[in-house]
């Protein structure tokens, strides 16, 4: 599968493999917010973030609706992502 080439984040460093990297946004639903729970994904840990379970990641925008600030390198294929302090609050 090819790699699709948007270009419009700036350039970063891997810190995985140290290849280059795009920054950029992750987004989700306009229906909910960004949330992490550890362990193996499931049908059950999906609901509890929809009644507010897990720790928030990233920030809920007006316009631009739930989002995390983070890095997705073209080499290794890894998304790094930056939980800001504002979200974890």
């Amino acid at each position: 599968m090819s790699e699709p080439t948007q270009n419009t984040g700036s350039v970063a460093i891997c810190p995985i493999c140290g290849g280059a990297a795009e920054s950029g946004h992750l987004y989700g639903s306009d229906r909910g917010s960004l949330r992490w729970l550890a362990g193996e994904a499931s049908w059950g840990k999906n609901f509890a973030t929809g009644l507010g379970d897990g720790i928030m990641v990233g920030t809920r925008g007006i316009l631009s609706g739930p989002h995390v600030k983070g890095i997705r390198c073209t080499s290794c294929r890894h998304i790094i992502l930056s939980c800001d302090d504002e979200a974890a609050a």
